[in-house]
Order: C-alpha cells, then structure tokens, then sequence
C-alpha cells in the first residue's frame, strides 16, 4: 500500500509524462534514448535454506530446594479456602453416585426434588 497522498501520486505521474515526451522528442529528433523510468533492482537469488538438526532439550541441573529462587509470597495469600464448597451435616461423608436414565426419568427425577429426593427415598427403603 502507497503511503502517498493522491496529490503527490498525480505530480509524480505527470513528471513520469513529461520525461517520457522528452525522451520521444530526443529519440524522433535521432538522438540517443535516455532512460526515463527507474529500473527495479534485481532481487538477489534467494538462498537455500538448509535443514534445522533437532537436538534434544538439555535438562537443567535440579535445585536444592524447590523454592529456592521463587519470590516469597505473602502470608494469607492464595492457596485452597478451608470452608468452600457445599456444606454437608458433620460426620456425613458425601460420594458421588452416577445412574443412567432417559432424558424423560432426568426431568420427572429433578421435579420430585433432584438429588435430596433421591437420597430421602434411599434412605426410607428397606435394606435387603
């Protein structure tokens, strides 16, 4: 894309007309033809490229201590939240269990009351 302005393309363009009509009028009159318009330059042949040697990664030397160039964190920063996640009654260990159904038993099952009606009928069955 040219970074001229449409004035400056037009000037340009008008030099290039008037160089080319002197150069006519020298080249009918039997004179020597001058070059008017600029030559490109030849682009240079381009090189071949030669093929990259793959070497393995070199592994560094380990540490002697995992944290030994880490910048020192702040105290209470980060780390997991102790009270996050869904609270249970204390004791009660939570599992997941999966179970496979139709699209029609995943809607009746979360209109009866999703998982808490599911665990209150486990729990009102008899053991066998």
């Amino acid at each position: 894309m040219s970074t001229l302005t449409q004035e400056q393309r037009d000037r340009k363009n008008a030099n290039l007309r008037a160089a080319r009509a002197a150069a006519k009028a020298r080249e009918d009159a039997g004179m020597l033809p001058v070059q008017t318009a600029t030559v490109k330059k030849p682009t240079p042949a381009k090189k071949a490229k030669t093929p990259v040697r793959r070497v393995p990664a070199q592994v560094p030397p380990p540490v002697a201590s995992p944290t030994a160039h880490a910048r020192p964190r702040k105290p209470g920063s980060g780390g997991a939240r102790s009270n996050s996640g869904k609270q249970v009654a204390a004791g009660d260990i939570m599992v997941v269990i999966a179970f496979r159904g139709t699209p029609a038993q995943k809607k009746k099952m979360e209109a009866l009351g999703g998982g808490a009606w599911v665990r209150q009928r486990i729990d009102a069955a008899k053991a066998p």
